[in-house]
């Protein structure tokens, strides 16, 4: 946590005018017995050492504090962020499957050229004990296996429970990273057979299915689709079928390379549709 540039006082505000927060933070032993100011079994909830000195320096001259000045002093956690401990099988994996990856390789290289080896705190990327570090994370290779196994033990666990997508990501963001693992983690869950077997749908029900309207003459509702990828045929490579829906008549029209546009095509069904049939009142088509 860090307080630096903020200035702020900390005010005391009684339960009885503050009872919805006071409610849902109070612990059961430090409820006053009285209320108010008096009877307070807790008087203060910061370190000496966080608050700053009686007094402070302007210019080349030391005042104390005015009342109305009195702030707090920053806290910052300092060092490393301590990461979950691998298993030494793992850990060689993992300084395995780099030797493979080249973007592991090159982030390596670069974090070499700044400095930042052997755990030297000189930026975002670190290397310590044959492993890369990303913000004090594992960066793991890009082997599809390995991914596999780390998803299986923060998502599969007895211990963990087969949580959902966000709690999954951010257990594993803990300790680990790889570059796409938010989208890769919520492939994992979502095709996770356990969750899909004994998790209640949270969605609302699926509609019924409204299926089309019996058309009632003929030419009057059509269907079309396209037969693409064919063997070249008079320079034709594609085939345009359009069925009645009453009739089930069907046309099937050739279409050449340069008539694969929105005005080729309606220039042919002007001349092999509209030309014998009309003009349709509606047309399905995905």
């Amino acid at each position: 946590m860090e307080l630096d540039g903020y200035e702020f006082q900390v005010i005391f505000r009684p339960g009885n005018k503050n009872a919805k927060p006071d409610a849902l933070s109070r612990r059961a032993e430090h409820r006053p017995e009285k209320g108010g100011l008096d009877h307070q079994p807790v008087e203060s909830v910061l370190r000496p050492e966080q608050w700053i000195p009686e007094s402070h320096r302007v210019g080349r001259e030391w005042r104390p504090y005015e009342a109305h000045e009195v702030l707090l002093a920053s806290v910052q956690i300092q060092g490393p962020r301590p990461v979950v401990k691998l298993s030494k099988d793992l850990e060689q994996e993992i300084v395995e499957k780099a030797a493979d990856d080249l973007i592991w390789q090159e982030v390596y290289d670069k974090a070499r050229e700044n400095g930042a080896v052997e755990g030297e705190l000189l930026a975002d990327i670190t290397y310590n004990g044959g492993m890369l570090y990303r913000k004090r994370k594992i960066w793991i290779p890009r082997d599809p296996t390995l991914k596999k196994l780390i998803m299986e033990s923060e998502h599969d666990s007895h211990v963990i429970g087969h949580m959902g997508m966000d709690k999954t990501v951010e257990l594993i963001g803990r300790n680990f990273y790889w570059p796409g693992m938010v989208d890769e983690v919520e492939d994992f869950v979502r095709s996770c057979d356990d969750c899909q077997r004994n998790k209640a749908s949270r969605h609302e029900r699926h509609g019924m299915l409204h299926p089309l309207e019996l058309s009632y003459a003929p030419w009057y509702s059509i269907s079309m689709d396209f037969i693409t990828l064919l063997p070249m045929s008079d320079g034709c490579t594609s085939i345009w079928v359009i069925v009645d829906r009453f009739t089930k008549m069907a046309h099937f029209i050739p279409i050449a390379e340069k008539q694969k546009m929105a005005e080729g095509c309606a220039k042919m069904f002007l001349a092999n549709v509209w030309r014998l049939h009309g003009l349709p009142s509606d047309i399905v088509s995905d």
